[in-house]
C-alpha cells in the first residue's frame, strides 16, 4: 500500500520539516540512535531533500541528532536528564525575567496578570486554557524580560516539539497556585522569591513531561 503523502506550505519549510522530526523522535517514531531517513522524510511531506538537510541542520545545532561523515545523520541518544536540564534553564530564565518585573510592575499590569490567571482557572476548553497559561507566563517576561531573555526564550521554546507543551494542561501542574504564588511575589516586589517560584513551576511541568514520555515507552529500550 502506498504511503499518503501529507502536504506543508512553502513557509518555512525547513522550521516545519524540523518540528515535524521532533515529533517523531518523541513519539518513538524514529528511536534513539536509528538513521534518519531524509528521502522518505521528503517524500512523506512533498518537499525536496534541501529543507530536509536544512532542518537536519538546525536539530544537530540542538542536540537533537548527530551527523557522522560518509554514515549519515542519526538520533542522539536524549536522555531524561536533557529534557531536565531543558526546563531547568527555561526555568532560570522565566526567573530571571520574573524577579526584574517584581521591581517595575504596575498595578495595571499586576491587574492583568490576575485577570489573564482567573480566566485560564475559568476555562473548560483545554487548548484555550494551555493558551492562557502561556500568555501569564508572556506577559512576565515582557515586563520584566530583556530583549536577549525573550530571545533566548524563544529558541528555547523551538527546540522541543510543540506537542510535549500542549500535552500538559494547568490543571495537570496546577498552575493556578503556581501562578497566584507568583503574583503575590510580585505584589510584594519579592523578586528572589518570584524567581524561584517559577523555577519550580518549570521544573514540575518538565518532570511531569518526563514522567509521561516514559510511561508511553520512549526509554524502555534504553533503561533511562
Amino acid at each position: 500500500m502506498a504511503r499518503a503523502t501529507r502536504r506543508i506550505s512553502r513557509q518555512s519549510v525547513s522550521f516545519q520539516v524540523a518540528e515535524h522530526i521532533r515529533e517523531q523522535i518523541f513519539a518513538g517514531e524514529l528511536g534513539f540512535g536509528s538513521k534518519v531517513p531524509q528521502d522518505a522524510i521528503a517524500e512523506e511531506l512533498g518537499v525536496s531533500r534541501l529543507p530536509v538537510r536544512e532542518a537536519l541542520v538546525a536539530l544537530e545545532s540542538d542536540g537533537m541528532v548527530t551527523t557522522e561523515p560518509h554514515r549519515g545523520t542519526f538520533v542522539a541518544d536524549i536522555s531524561p536528564e536533557d529534557l531536565l536540564d531543558h526546563y531547568g534553564i527555561c526555568g532560570v530564565i522565566h526567573g530571571m525575567a520574573a524577579s526584574r518585573a517584581a521591581e517595575t510592575i504596575t498595578a495595571e499590569q499586576l491587574d492583568e496578570l490576575t485577570a489573564v490567571n482567573d480566566a485560564m482557572v475559568g476555562e473548560s476548553d483545554a487548548a484555550r486554557a494551555y493558551e492562557l497559561h502561556w500568555t501569564f507566563h508572556q506577559t512576565i517576561n515582557r515586563i520584566g524580560g530583556s530583549r536577549r531573555l525573550r530571545a533566548v526564550l524563544l529558541q528555547l521554546s523551538h527546540q522541543l516539539p510543540g506537542s510535549l507543551f500542549t500535552s500538559v494542561s494547568p490543571t495537570d501542574i496546577d498552575a493556578a497556585t503556581a501562578h497566584a504564588a507568583i503574583l503575590d511575589a510580585l505584589r510584594a516586589g519579592d523578586g528572589a522569591a518570584a524567581a524561584a517560584l517559577c523555577r519550580d513551576h518549570l521544573a514540575r511541568e518538565g518532570q511531569l513531561v518526563i514522567d509521561r514520555l516514559r510511561a508511553q515507552g520512549l526509554w524502555a529500550s534504553t533503561g533511562a
